[in-house]
């Protein structure tokens, strides 16, 4: 019972992390295919680490999750918005 309800807040984390990289990354760039692209990693990676996560016990809820938010700021680093800001910054 404890791994469903661990299953449960992993789920959880990966829903709250997709919905605020997505309420951050609409302003900054626009919804277009890239954003979809983006979204589309982000629940692929997601279904990927639950998998392993029932999977491998050894994977406990805290590395998993550290995991994921590593993921999310991985792909937040390759959105349009950071990069053009990026670019502005290192180009001065």
């Amino acid at each position: 019972m404890k791994r469903q309800n661990d299953t449960r807040m992993l789920l959880f984390l990966m829903t709250g992390t997709a919905f605020f990289f997505l309420a951050a990354a609409v302003p900054l760039s626009g919804v277009g295919f890239f954003l979809l692209a983006q979204a589309t990693a982000l629940v692929l990676g997601g279904g990927t680490l639950v998998s392993l996560f029932r999977r491998y016990h050894g994977l406990d809820l805290f590395s998993a999750a550290s995991i994921y938010v590593l993921y999310v700021l991985m792909i937040a680093l390759f959105s349009p918005g950071v990069v053009n800001t990026l670019a502005r910054h290192l180009t001065k």
